[in-house]
């Protein structure tokens, strides 16, 4: 198998990550949209299309940009589209550290992910693949670590010669 039929089939396999019966796979999986070099859609794998509340078929050869948005989660401002700046620039993009993906019809998820460029072996550019998972979880953990943290007081500044309640005894 040559270098780019194996480069087919792993992103095939990294596209539709199924079992060998057709079942989707019951292990956690990223959302992997392939854009041509235009950015306009060509495939969709059904956690993307799960993930952007739209059914896969709908969403090709529609550009990117016109199926979701995004936002910094903490201050609301727009956020680059990571497929587009990764067209424009030929590099790879991550979204922000808090990016928010708007899909059509304004539900909105907290997302991390990459835009990466598909190259023909020549080096041109022949597409972008968008990977992204669901960072609702991380999310809800950063915010429990952030409360637990507000609740918990200050240390108390200890005074060189401040006896340390336990070390002595450790040593007696």
């Amino acid at each position: 198998m040559g270098l780019m039929q194996t480069g087919a089939v792993q992103l095939r396999e990294l596209l539709d990550r199924r079992t060998p019966d057709g079942s989707l796979s019951s292990e956690p999986c990223d959302g992997v949209v392939c854009t041509d070099a235009g950015g306009r859609i060509l495939e969709v794998n059904p956690v993307a299309g799960l993930l952007m509340g739209v059914e896969a078929v709908n969403l090709l050869g529609v550009p990117f940009g016109r199926v979701v948005r995004f936002l910094d989660e903490q201050t609301g401002q727009q956020e680059p589209d990571p497929v587009e700046t990764c067209v424009r620039t030929g590099r790879r993009v991550e979204t922000g550290n808090h990016a928010l993906m708007v899909v059509h019809g304004g539900a909105s998820l907290p997302i991390a992910g990459s835009a990466a460029p598909l190259r023909m072996a020549r080096g041109a550019l022949k597409g972008v693949i968008f990977v992204f998972r669901d960072a609702t979880p991380i999310r809800i953990y950063q915010r429990r670590i952030l409360a637990r943290d507000r609740e918990t007081p200050p240390p108390v500044p200890m005074q060189p010669d401040m006896p340390r309640a336990g070390l002595l005894a450790e040593f007696d």
